[in-house]
């Protein structure tokens, strides 16, 4: 068969010239760094020329959008902090500055992370300005609606292909040109909830392919969050007896499939044959870091490296091969050669894969106060959100649920699409209020 994924993103950009000639509310760049996320950020895709033409293509997109952010502050002389997402931005770059302090770095990695999240709160912020008005995001949303459903199409086509056929191979984890499935679950995530929000007439079709393909994926955690993502909805449709008895009925099929058919894709969502102790083991690593280092932890980006500095007993008695044999090769004895012969080489990484477990033991008490300011000021966002428009309220609820949800099992904090999502409810509020003026 043509390997139609790998012409998938240039199928898409044909697309997304005839969506933008038809929907030009935003400017081009606001939905060009949409469309970069979805189809080019991990696309390592280089037809024989050797270097990764789509991530260079991101990269070039998000340079000229952070180079746009700055023209606007500078010719508009924009004050910073009259925008309330803005200044939570500021306020979390803060606390990475401040882990700095008093700590052996490692240069490259505090650098590089540091870096990049002032690259991610530059293209943040250019949507906070742009996106100025509720009926670009209506626009956004239909976007975004838009590029899912093409991911999840493709998402079918390999499914098909690869296993010639949908009932013979149910072990393959979808990935289409993504560098890991887990990542294509969390991009298909806002289009499925604008699916569920909306009031189109294929809605229901929409939804269901939608849901196909995340649980191709095989990515627990967006599965979790596709959960959530319902009960919000139930709860926006005020619990009617419709839709608690069409949900009983579902949830009652999905368990029958689960555990009395041959779908190993659904019943590893319910029964998790393959679960080990690595996260507890991270845990407890993260826990050890904090004792020894409360104010502000280890320095941002330093987890990778320095984790085995923190392995004791208790965590080893967990018996986590992967952990202790990473660990391991801090403190032995043995050569290089002896550990290569392994597998392994000295100064092994690894990764929290859990962005509160990055917080807390990269940037410390200082990291959780900025925590509880967040939530403390979505709290207040949210009560003014639900006077303005309860659509809104709900899906800015399911979109920062399911965006928490994915982060307490993947490090999501470098992503532009996690923040925005955070602060769309400040952005939406502050249309309204632009509008009342």
């Amino acid at each position: 068969m043509i390997d139609l994924i790998s012409l998938l993103p240039i199928i898409s950009l044909v697309w997304y010239f005839n969506f933008i000639k038809n929907n030009n509310l935003n400017s081009v760049l606001t939905s060009l760094i949409f469309f970069s996320f979805f189809m080019f950020a991990t696309n390592y895709r280089h037809y024989g020329l050797e270097i990764d033409i789509y991530r260079y293509l991101h990269r070039a997109i998000g340079i000229l959008v952070s180079l746009a952010v700055i023209w606007h502050v500078l010719k508009n002389r924009v004050i910073i902090y009259q925008e309330k997402p803005i200044l939570i931005l500021v306020f979390f770059l803060s606390t990475l500055l401040l882990s700095y302090l008093s700590n052996d770095l490692n240069m490259d990695y505090y650098i590089y992370y540091v870096r990049n999240f002032v690259f991610i709160a530059l293209i943040v912020s250019y949507l906070i300005f742009e996106v100025n008005t509720n009926s670009k995001i209506e626009e956004l949303f239909k976007l975004i609606l838009s590029l899912t459903l093409i991911l999840s199409l493709g998402v079918v086509y390999e499914i098909t292909s690869i296993s010639e056929g949908i009932s013979l191979n149910w072990g393959i984890r979808a990935s289409i040109f993504y560098s890991n499935p887990n990542y294509l679950a969390f991009a298909l995530l806002p289009g499925f909830v604008v699916s569920i929000f909306s009031d189109t007439k294929y809605k229901w079709v929409m939804m269901i392919l939608i849901i196909f393909a995340i649980l191709a994926t095989g990515s627990r955690s967006v599965q979790l969050a596709v959960i959530a993502i319902m009960i919000i909805f139930l709860f926006y449709k005020k619990l009617s007896i419709k839709f608690l008895i069409s949900s009983l009925v579902s949830l009652i099929l999905f368990i029958y499939l689960a555990l009395f058919t041959s779908f190993p894709i659904i019943s590893e969502i319910v029964i998790n044959v393959n679960n080990d102790k690595s996260r507890i083991a991270i845990a407890h690593l993260t826990m050890n870091i904090f004792e020894k280092n409360p104010v502000n932890g280890i320095g941002y980006g330093q987890f990778r490296t320095k984790y085995a500095d923190y392995f004791d007993q208790d965590i080893k008695n967990l018996g986590v091969k992967s952990i202790n044999d990473m660990a391991s090769t801090h403190h032995e004895s043995m050569t290089d050669e002896e550990l290569l012969s392994k597998g392994y080489y000295r100064n092994m990484e690894a990764m929290t894969h859990n962005d509160l477990m990055t917080i807390i033991a990269e940037i410390g008490t200082i990291g959780i106060v900025f925590l509880i300011y967040i939530f403390y000021k979505l709290y207040f966002e949210f009560r003014q959100l639900l006077f303005y428009d309860r659509r809104y309220f709900y899906i800015s609820l399911s979109l920062i649920i399911s965006t928490l949800t994915f982060s307490m099992f993947h490090n999501n904090l470098t992503s532009f699409i996690f923040w925005f999502n955070i602060l769309l409810p400040f952005i939406i509020n502050r249309n309204y209020e632009i509008n009342k003026e």
